[in-house]
Order: structure tokens, then C-alpha cells, then sequence
């Protein structure tokens, strides 16, 4: 599992490649309609370029190679099908897809479906699908974004192009609430500090955490003695509602939309409350702003720390102030000599840009308001 996770996070690293006739990637699909495999990949330091290959299955049965000896993030989709409904329209595009970091030199063999499938290839992938296994509870929680119009305009996500931007979540418990109007997205765009970009949005989605239609719901099958919803409860709820918004960000990115995570959708309460009609024992813990990029633009990836002052083996470490110092070494070197704060280094920065300002503040004096309802005071 440590392998892994060293893996995952220090996506820039390589290995030997070792000489093999083996085809790269092979293996037997069931519960394919189409005869033609959609391979989208892209080496894990340069998304930006992607590469889609088109593969023919025989009888589920397909073998090929990516070629280039980097570490590549792959994933592999039934190719949709062209041919009209019933009605005309456009079949939706399902989102279902195997997803696995290719290894250099290293082939993998493929079994099962989009829904359940197992990598063979090592230890490496023996690793993989054990992390597959744990967060398959997860991973069904919401499939967002799984049924697009294949005619989407390019400029924007209109209503009337769209045929769902998000499915039902099946297995989340939780809400979205999905935010197309011109008026609330004016107001939003004031009330989560001021950012005029949030208006400008195509389409904006707030997760919630929902403990309200739990304990509705008891009442509705006639539970006895019911208590008050807890902070465990809301906690949970959160988790459940992050995870879902991570995966609509993760399908978005597949289909070329740009998001943009607002924490400030947990300022101004009472405001917020009322504009959502959200109920007591509800809680907005994100929004996500969406759109596509716009024409040539250029993504640039931030620079992330490295996996040594945030992955631990089995306990916490408190890093000293040398770990500290050196973590923290990039950002301090370009940090602007000049800023409003009069900041004179990168952690004074931050403190009065984020910690001490006005909006960090309001945040906190809004999530009290909120939480007050789960605290039991008898």
C-alpha cells in the first residue's frame, strides 16, 4: 500500500523499463455494447497532453500499446454509441470508465466491466486494487456528470443542450442544488465575498450535507424515542457531500469543464439560508462554479508539496522548524515582495490574507450559527 500512495502523490517519478513482447495494456471486457474501446491518456506531469486512441475488441477480447516510456494516467471507456433514439435525439455519453496509472515497462492485464474490473500486473497493481476495494463504498456515492448531451455548445453549459449535468445520487444521501438562475448567481456572486466571476458561471452546483431528510425520515417509519441529530452526524454528512462534489469536479474535467471550488458558500448564514430555503440540520459545505475553458487557454499546475512533508508512515509528525522552513522554501522564494498585506514573509502572508481577515471571520461566526441546531445543550 505504501508503494501506492508514494506513487500517487509524486506523479513526476519513473521507473526502468524492462524489454517485454508483451502488449502494454490487454485484457477481456464483458457488458460492452460496442465493439471499439475510447482510451483517453496523458503523462501524470503534462495533462495537457492528452491523447484519445481509438481500440478494436474482439469478442471483449483487446491488446495494445500507448508507446512512451512515462507514467501515464489511462483510462478506457466503451466508444459511445452515434446512432439516434427513438425520438432523435442523441444517445447520452456514459461515463463509466476504468482508470489506472500505467506503469513503464510494466504491462497490465484487465478483467471484468466498467463497473467491476481487476488489474493484474505486480505488486504494484495487486496495491491499486486493494485501494480500488476500500473506496468502492465511495465511489458509487454519485456518478455526477454521467449523462451529457454529445451536442453541448462550446461557449457555456446552457439548459437547452444539456439533458442532465449531474445523475441521482443513488447512494449519497445528501443534496445539490443546481443554480442556473441569473438572479441567485448575482447574489451569490456578492454574498461568498464579492467575486464577480461566480455570476459569470454557466452553471453552479452547492453540496449539501443533509441530515434533515434522515431524521425526517425516521419519523416517517415511525422510530420511537428519535434524538437530536448530532455533530457526528453533520461531520459525516460533509465527508459525504466533499466526496461527491470531488467527483463531479473529477467527471467535469473529463468532458473539458473547468471548475472552481467556493468555500464562501458557508459565510452569511442567514442570508444563505433564506436565499436556499435550506432548512435546520442542513449545511452548504461547498460550491463548485463550472464552465468550459476558454479558446487556447493555457492551465498552469501549481507547484504541490513535497510527498515527504505530507505522507507519514503509520503516526503524525510534527515537523520542526527546519522541516517547516524547508517545506515551505518555494513559496517563500516567490512570494511577492510587495503585496497589501505589507507581509515580510510567506507565512505572514497567509495569515493576514486568510486566517485574520474579514471573510475568514464572517466564515466562522456563520458555521457557528449553522452548527447550533446539532449541539445538544440539555
Amino acid at each position: 500500500m505504501k508503494n501506492l500512495v508514494y506513487a500517487l502523490v509524486g506523479a513526476g517519478f519513473m521507473i526502468a523499463c524492462q524489454p517485454s513482447d508483451q502488449p502494454e495494456i490487454s485484457g477481456m471486457l464483458t457488458g460492452i455494447e460496442s465493439d471499439t474501446l475510447l482510451v483517453q491518456s496523458f503523462p501524470v506531469n503534462d495533462r495537457d497532453s492528452r491523447r484519445t486512441d481509438t481500440i478494436a475488441m474482439q469478442n471483449g477480447s483487446f491488446a495494445f500499446n500507448l508507446g512512451d516510456s512515462v507514467l501515464k494516467q489511462v483510462y478506457i471507456y466503451g466508444k459511445p454509441s452515434v446512432k439516434p433514439n427513438e425520438d432523435g435525439s442523441i444517445p447520452a455519453i456514459s461515463m463509466k470508465a476504468i482508470n489506472f496509472l500505467l506503469l513503464p515497462g510494466q504491462p497490465i492485464k484487465i478483467s471484468g466491466s466498467l463497473d467491476e474490473y481487476k488489474l493484474e500486473g505486480g505488486s504494484f497493481y495487486d496495491d491499486y486494487n486493494e485501494v480500488l476495494e476500500d473506496c468502492k463504498a465511495y465511489s458509487h456515492k454519485i456518478d455526477s456528470l454521467n449523462v451529457v448531451c454529445m451536442d453541448m455548445e462550446k461557449k457555456g453549459i446552457p439548459g437547452d443542450s444539456i439533458r442532465k449535468v449531474y445523475a441521482s445520487a443513488k447512494e449519497w444521501y445528501g443534496n445539490i442544488l443546481k443554480i442556473k438562475s441569473d438572479k441567485t448567481k448575482e447574489k451569490l456572486s456578492v454574498t461568498c465575498d464579492n467575486q464577480p466571476f461566480i455570476k459569470n458561471a454557466p452553471l453552479i452546483l452547492i453540496f449539501l450535507a443533509d441530515v434533515n431528510k434522515w431524521f425526517n425520515y425516521f419519523k416517517v417509519c415511525g422510530v420511537d424515542d428519535i434524538k437530536g441529530p448530532g455533530l457526528n452526524d453533520l461531520i459525516l454528512g460533509i465527508n459525504d457531500a466533499l466526496i461527491a462534489a470531488q467527483n463531479a469536479v473529477i467527471a467535469a474535467e473529463s468532458l473539458g469543464i473547468g471548475s472552481c471550488y467556493i468555500g464562501d458558500i458557508m459565510e452569511n448564514y442567514e442570508i444563505h439560508k433564506k436565499l436556499l430555503n435550506l432548512p435546520n440540520y442542513t449545511f452548504p459545505a461547498c460550491m463548485l462554479t463550472l464552465g468550459y475553458y476558454p479558446d487556447n487557454y493555457k492551465r498552469n499546475f501549481r507547484d504541490r508539496f513535497d510527498s515527504n512533508f505530507v505522507v507519514f508512515d503509520e503516526v503524525y509528525e510534527d515537523l520542526n522548524m527546519d522541516k517547516l522552513k524547508d517545506m515551505f522554501t518555494v513559496k517563500e522564494n516567490n512570494m511577492p515582495k510587495t503585496n497589501s498585506c505589507k507581509a515580510k514573509n510567506f507565512g505572514e502572508l497567509i495569515y493576514k490574507k486568510k486566517i485574520d481577515s474579514a471573510f475568514s471571520k464572517e466564515m466562522n461566526r456563520s458555521i457557528i450559527e449553522n452548527i447550533k441546531c446539532f449541539i445538544d445543550e440539555k
